[in-house]
């Protein structure tokens, strides 16, 4: 191969651009977290070039040293990177924050409210019979988790506004999130009463971290990762940031919304199907003593 051929110059001056998309439609410590690691990859990159043998390259080529060393010397500091943000936020922390805390509230809510309602239903199955009693309460669920959800979100445009096309989603989007909440927060109230609360506050404290907002999903332990499969502010909170900021996988997300929804409340009605046939067998048991004595 004869190098007067080519413009060694010109091939060798050419620049390297690390090129990196980053989705701005996520948490501050998640698009802070991926800033960091193209730093650190460009810096590798960087490192790579300068550690390679140009002169050993050059002197096969027959490359004169005078000019092989202006080469080298010229390729060194040609990797840069180059970051493309998409879906950018608007200023301030009640934006960045905003998904995670209105989820959070009307998890809370729910939580607090499903120990109430299940209360109320073991009172209505002695009037209205055990299913009426059942689906009438899912009836009353469905209409509280239309309205409450205005009130967070009425709050929160007062504050910043979106439009009414956003509002609209948004409202829609947390009233299916607060049935499901509501749902998912009533196994453990219908299994274990009371004390189902004892599990409910983990599972809550659990979502802080499972949710995504403090750390992506490829960083979290084992635990929190399957927490967040599982549980619905995961869901919710990512549908928030596309709904407010833009962003893929909204189906993805509001599937795995509607099949946590679905299973709690196919759970519920199993542990109302058990748990009211064994109440039932308890007071026939009862009377069947008090008769004989």
């Amino acid at each position: 191969m004869l190098v007067d051929k080519y413009n060694k110059s010109e091939y060798f001056n050419s620049s390297i651009i690390n090129r990196n998309l980053i989705n701005e439609s996520n948490p501050t410590t998640v698009t802070s977290m991926m800033k960091t690691v193209s730093t650190e990859i460009t810096a590798g990159l960087q490192a790579q070039v300068q550690s390679q043998s140009f002169e050993g390259v050059l002197n096969r080529m027959q490359v004169p040293a005078d000019q092989s060393k202006q080469i080298v010397e010229a390729a060194m500091g040609k990797v840069s990177s180059n970051l493309v943000m998409t879906n950018p936020q608007p200023a301030g922390m009640q934006n960045q924050m905003a998904p995670m805390f209105i989820t959070m509230a009307l998890y809370v809510g729910a939580m607090i409210y499903s120990m109430q309602s299940v209360g109320g239903l073991r009172s209505l199955q002695q009037q209205m019979g055990k299913w009426k009693a059942f689906f009438s309460l899912r009836l009353v669920n469905l209409l509280i988790s239309l309205i409450a959800p205005l009130i967070a979100i009425g709050i929160y445009f007062m504050v910043q506004g979106y439009g009414m096309e956003t509002f609209m989603k948004l409202w829609l989007l947390h009233s299916v999130q607060l049935f499901v909440c509501i749902e998912f927060t009533s196994i453990f109230i219908m299994l274990l009463g009371q004390g189902g609360m004892l599990i409910n506050l983990p599972i809550l404290l659990s979502q802080t971290i499972a949710n995504g907002t403090t750390m992506p999903p490829e960083m979290m332990p084992g635990y929190f990762k399957f927490m967040s499969h599982i549980t619905p502010m995961f869901y919710s909170t990512h549908l928030d940031y596309n709904i407010l900021f833009g962003g893929g996988k909204t189906s993805d997300y509001g599937i795995g919304l509607a099949l946590v929804g679905l299973a709690a409340l196919a759970i519920n009605i199993v542990i109302h199907q058990f748990k009211s046939a064994r109440q039932i067998d308890d007071v026939k048991e009862t009377v069947q003593q008090s008769v004989m004595v």
